[in-house]
């Protein structure tokens, strides 16, 4: 009996090797395509169910509010302003005719548009001094009339007081009537107390002038005193 030849090639163990690697791939291509498969159709069921739902619940809620009665009906809203009269309309429309030119654009000419409008033109300036020499001649004109009238009240005041002092004491009339004023003679023409002038001497009293204006000043009944009345001559 012959010996049988027990050795391997090496090429037949590669071989094998490779095989049953390449087999194991296989599997596991196929084991990961069969889990996307299962998870994409889990997905869809899942979509399924929820749009489902949703209608089911829909529906339902439609349908409890039918038979709940509900309706949609259209509210009209009325609003009564408060009347206004024909004055507050006028007044109204002025108000916005005045709004209205005032949001106008302001035309400028074309030969002012490159012009400085600070820049005075001789015109300009004169216009301004003629201006400025009319408000001084105004203050002046002003200043002059309170100093006129301070002068004036002050010599009311003047006449008034030196009124107040005279006594007419007696009155003598006749060709050259005669009258004492404060203990002193006097006669139409005279001066008393380089104030006033007299005028005239006659039973009444005697007739002062001062400033164009006359005082008559009398005896009175009980005694030596005075009474004035004033007129103009």
């Amino acid at each position: 009996m012959s010996e049988q030849n027990t050795s391997m090639d090496p090429r037949d163990g590669a071989g094998a090797m490779l095989r049953m690697l390449s087999g194991t791939t296989m599997d596991a291509a196929a084991s990961a395509a069969s889990a996307a498969r299962k998870r994409l159709v889990t997905t869809y069921v899942l979509l399924a169910g929820v749009a489902v739902l949703s209608g089911v619940a829909i529906f339902t809620m439609r349908t409890m509010g039918v038979r709940a009665g509900m309706r949609s009906d259209d509210t009209k809203v009325t609003y009564k302003g408060e009347s206004i009269s024909a004055e507050q309309a006028r007044r109204f429309e002025v108000v916005l005719a005045t709004l209205e030119r005032g949001g106008a654009p302001l035309q400028v000419p074309q030969e002012m548009a490159g012009t400085d409008p600070f820049y005075l033109t001789p015109a300009d300036t004169d216009a301004v001094d003629e201006n400025a020499d009319q408000l001084k001649r105004d203050a002046e004109r002003i200043k002059a009339e309170q100093a006129a009238r301070n002068a004036a009240e002050a010599r009311k005041r003047e006449i008034e007081n030196t009124l107040a002092g005279l006594v007419l004491q007696t009155v003598v009339t006749g060709r050259v009537p005669l009258a004492t004023i404060n203990d002193t003679i006097v006669r139409p023409g005279d001066t008393v107390l380089d104030l006033f002038t007299v005028a005239d001497i006659n039973h009444s009293g005697v007739v002062l002038e001062v400033d164009g204006q006359t005082y008559t000043i009398t005896t009175s009944t009980h005694g030596p005193g005075v009474r004035r009345s004033s007129g103009k001559r």
